[in-house]
């Protein structure tokens, strides 16, 4: 199906879908599709194409949804459902923003409820950080700390973009030492050929200030 729908998968997503991760082929084209204008809407971003950008998250939106009508219980389009409500919740407007972090909350909570709360799983950590994320967003921070800690301890952070969201979640909480480190471990680990996303430069740039290491800053910004 990938080959036929000329989805660019990354290598974790080749990973993913050596797994059988629905036994409905319509389900899974719909979520291929989906990741298909996820990596669309990314590059677009790269190159400030904004609202191209947005366009191609509302198409990844709407294709997990299908996913989800045709398979309900399609753990990673939940999972990839709550990523766009949560994560790319500047795609929305200001007056459904709300609404959508709710949904996003709810598209978690069910794959977690899916997955029986197996706290080894891809899904459950994912799901995981989606409500940690949401709590910060909501305000509250104790609560979104806590739950980050909590998936700091099960995941095992070995690729390129395992690092990439414990950069962020790191920078988030402005613990800029760990951010730092976590940066220097995704530079190690990603692929020669891989473009390092200009938001992570402006984030690192921003870290090294607030760390003190303004001369240094200024490279990456």
């Amino acid at each position: 199906i990938a080959l036929k729908t000329k989805t660019q998968l990354s290598s974790t997503e080749r990973e993913i879908l050596k797994e059988r991760l629905t036994n409905n082929p319509a389900a899974m084209n719909a979520y291929l599709q989906g990741l298909n204008y996820l990596d669309l809407s990314n590059r677009k971003g790269t190159y400030g194409h904004w609202p191209e950008m947005v366009e191609e998250i509302h198409k990844a939106k709407d294709n997990f949804k299908k996913a989800i009508l045709l398979d309900s219980g399609f753990i990673e389009s939940y999972v990839m459902l709550g990523h766009i409500y949560i994560d790319k919740i500047n795609a929305f407007d200001i007056s459904q923003k709300n609404d959508c972090l709710d949904s996003g909350l709810v598209m978690a909570e069910k794959a977690i409820s899916l997955n029986n709360n197996r706290l080894a799983s891809r899904e459950y950590r994912y799901a995981l950080s989606l409500k940690s994320t949401y709590l910060r967003l909501k305000g509250n921070l104790e609560e979104s700390r806590r739950l980050f800690e909590e998936l700091v301890k099960l995941t095992p952070y070995q690729t390129p973009g395992d690092f990439v969201g414990l950069f962020a979640k790191y920078s988030e909480f402005e613990d800029y030492y760990e951010a730092i480190a976590t940066f220097y471990k995704y530079m190690e680990n990603k692929p020669r050929d891989e473009v390092i996303p200009p938001w992570m430069y402006n984030k690192f740039s921003s870290v090294l200030g607030h760390t003190g290491f303004i001369h240094v800053a200024e490279k990456y910004s």
